[in-house]
């Protein structure tokens, strides 16, 4: 093979791994969440609620091509930590999550999380975590409600792939407190034809936030234009930024 030869083989493998680079930094960026009311949630075709609202603004603001899409929590958590580039929302910022993502910004108030009881149970009276682990408790699988049960060694833990589900099995008896978040409470139990009343809060467990976040192998001019765009979207709201 000649010299020039050799030249333009080299010429051609650069070009291609620039073009492949250049394509993969221009691609859609895919934002995942879960059915999760009132901040996101799929009705009539379109991805809606009180964070999509803001994560959809943030993006427009950011030039970039996006698309939302809906899942179950388990796949969405982990197509954001394995996939580059790749948005989850909303997630509640935890000791142990903060260094498996890059948070880019809150997307919704504060919530409180309650162990919620039947309210005919009388017999069920809680005044700490420890009383609460006498308990059989629900709650939605892989998400920062179980994944703190876990941590403070509840014993008995009934995991559902959705916390409608828990809330059914609280319903029928089949667990005695359903761990949960109280703004989106009201809206599981509609879902589930359930009068709100049927059941009351037990005991407050903590306060949280939920954010925008990348997994860490998200691209660094990608993850600064998102942070660029939530500065100039928020700045007039007084609203905080996330370094």
């Amino acid at each position: 093979m000649s010299r020039y030869s050799r030249y333009i083989i080299l010429f051609l493998s650069a070009s291609c791994f620039f073009v492949q680079t250049a394509s993969a930094e221009n691609s859609i960026i895919q934002v995942v969440t879960e059915e999760w009311k009132p901040y996101s949630y799929e009705e009539d075709g379109e991805i809606r609620g009180s964070s999509t609202k803001v994560v959809k603004e943030i993006m427009d603001r950011s030039g970039l091509e996006y698309q939302i899409n809906v899942f179950p929590w388990a796949r969405a958590y982990m197509m954001a930590v394995r996939n580059k580039n790749t948005l989850i929302y909303p997630i509640v910022r935890t000791p142990e999550r903060d260094s498996k993502f890059i948070w880019v910004a809150p997307v919704a108030m504060t919530d409180m999380s309650y162990f919620y009881k039947l309210s005919t149970r009388k017999d069920i009276v809680i005044n700490s975590l420890e009383d609460a682990k006498q308990y059989n408790i629900g709650t939605s699988r892989g998400g920062f409600l179980h994944q703190f049960l876990a941590k403070h060694n509840f014993p008995t833990i009934t995991p559902t792939n959705h916390i409608k589900l828990s809330l059914k099995q609280l319903i029928g008896s089949r667990v005695d407190l359903v761990l949960s978040e109280s703004q989106s409470i009201a809206f599981d139990m509609q879902e589930i034809a359930q009068p709100i009343d049927q059941i009351e809060k037990a005991f407050l467990v903590q306060s949280h936030h939920a954010y925008l976040a990348f997994g860490n192998n998200a691209s660094n001019e990608i993850v600064q234009k998102v942070k660029d765009a939530y500065s100039l979207l928020f700045k007039e709201r007084n609203m905080p930024t996330v370094d």
